[in-house]
């Protein structure tokens, strides 16, 4: 009971544990005592995650660790406490479909789960995209590898063994997550460079076509020679391409 209490004691202050003991024999063991081990957050870890939610990304963490470790590393980075055990939300076998029907609900609310196993990932990404949501799943082991496949975008770190490069559809070279937040800006930036140049072209397009016909309608002529539709395509057409540049 007391080396319980000490393990739940270390849990909430972000250790893992390990007993040690001493054996004489096969069946005669003596407890020597409990190691405590800190594996503590990347330095960029809060910042990355603020600014992913600065773009409206919800982060959710999913790992194997305990309960109370994983509320509190997800306390020290901002991202909630409303971590919910796998076990709890999945008592029957994931991979027979057995899955409560209330677990949807949960696991949208969830800000992290504890206690997984690779089928809960699995099952946790396939909820979350059966809920509307476009999922991006990051990972490093062999475990990882069917989450990461099913996920939208699955995204290996940078020292992922091979089975999560092969499942991935995208693999990191540096260390962190960070390049992932730099990633989504550009790739917004790019969106809005590509919405601003069908909008433009759209409506240069109508402007022209509703002034030739108008013109055509009333005046009963044709209001412009090839000189001038060429010229006219020649400086419509620059404009549109430094936009897209």
């Amino acid at each position: 009971m007391k080396a319980q209490q000490t393990v739940n004691n270390l849990a909430s202050y972000g250790y893992r544990t390990i007993g040690v003991a001493v054996a004489h024999s096969d069946d005669d063991w003596i407890f020597l005592g409990i190691l405590p081990l800190l594996d503590p957050p990347r330095p960029d870890s809060k910042s990355t995650i603020a600014r992913a939610r600065a773009y409206g990304v919800k982060v959710k963490m999913v790992t194997g660790d305990d309960v109370a470790i994983a509320r509190q590393i997800a306390s020290e980075l901002d991202m909630g406490t409303n971590i919910q055990p796998a076990t709890e939300l999945f008592p029957g076998d994931v991979t027979k479909g057995q899955i409560p029907l209330d677990a949807a609900e949960k696991i949208d609310e969830a800000d992290g789960f504890a206690e997984v196993f690779p089928e809960h990932k699995y099952a946790i990404v396939k909820i979350l995209q059966q809920n509307g949501h476009i999922v991006g799943m990051t990972g490093d082991g062999v475990n990882d590898a069917p989450a990461l496949k099913q996920a939208d975008v699955g995204i290996a770190v940078s020292g992922a063994t091979e089975a999560a490069r092969a499942a991935a559809a995208l693999v990191l070279t540096a260390p962190g997550l960070s390049v992932i937040i730099d990633g989504i800006a550009e790739a917004r930036r790019i969106f809005e460079r590509m919405t601003s140049y069908v909008l433009y072209r759209i409506a240069m397009t109508i402007a022209i076509m509703v002034f030739v016909v108008l013109t055509s309608i009333y005046y009963h002529f044709f209001p412009l020679t090839a000189i001038m539709i060429i010229a006219l395509a020649l400086l419509d057409d620059v404009p549109i391409m430094t936009i897209a540049f």
